[in-house]
């Protein structure tokens, strides 16, 4: 099984991540 997330840099620094296929599921560091 194949998920594609989708990491972003934050604004104020640091990273977050999505997921398309599972809304809701998201993730910052």
């Amino acid at each position: 099984m194949n998920i594609k997330a989708i990491v972003h840099e934050a604004e104020d620094g640091g990273y977050w991540a999505e997921v398309p296929a599972l809304p809701g599921c998201v993730t910052q560091g």
